[in-house]
């Protein structure tokens, strides 16, 4: 509950205005004028960091430089969100948008390697870009599936998208993203 000193000894609170009783000491004004600038100078603070204290935070991000490289997942949007197939089979196609201001490198994963075809498997992605992926599912029996599209930032131009992965393996890595799309049967 916020209240306010008013002129003399009184206090507001909610629009009423209230008369303070005065104590037999007769400084309870000075002591809830002193309660209340306590209060309002730690809002202010909490508020309004210091100086130290933002030193301090620009050397714990500059410590945390690994989070530069990571791509957000806001970033990368993979459109659309899940796909439905006939059980006949049949080509459709997923494109994943990259407005991260990085260049990005994808991999894609299926679950089921013998009822669908991914064209490309892996891939790069400039800056404000798209990338169309092809998905071809075979005639075969009516289950529900996934594909799981991995990104990654990818500064190295001389790379591959798949030494980019293999890079991001072999240092043990969890820079990446993952996007995870469902494949239904119809």
């Amino acid at each position: 509950m916020f209240l306010k000193i008013l002129s003399g000894a009184h206090l507001l609170k909610s629009g009423k205005s209230y008369k303070l009783k005065k104590n037999p000491k007769g400084n309870s004004d000075k002591k809830v004028h002193a309660a209340i600038l306590a209060d309002q100078k730690a809002a202010q603070d909490a508020i309004n960091p210091t100086l130290n204290e933002i030193a301090s935070d620009k050397q714990i991000l500059a410590k945390n430089d690994d989070r530069s490289h990571k791509i957000s997942y806001a970033n990368v949007r993979v459109i659309p969100h899940e796909m439905s197939f006939p059980q006949i089979g049949g080509l459709k196609h997923i494109r994943v948008n990259n407005s991260s201001g990085k260049r990005i490198a994808y991999m894609v994963k299926c679950s089921d390697n013998m009822l669908f075809s991914i064209n490309p498997v892996f891939g790069i992605i400039e800056t404000d870009r798209d990338a169309q992926i092809n998905i071809l599912r075979e005639n075969g029996e009516a289950k529900n599936d996934k594909l799981v599209i991995i990104t990654a930032a990818h500064s190295d131009k001389s790379k591959t998208a798949e030494q980019t992965f293999s890079d991001l393996h072999h240092n043990n890595s969890h820079n990446y993203n993952i996007n995870v799309v469902p494949l239904l049967t119809q």
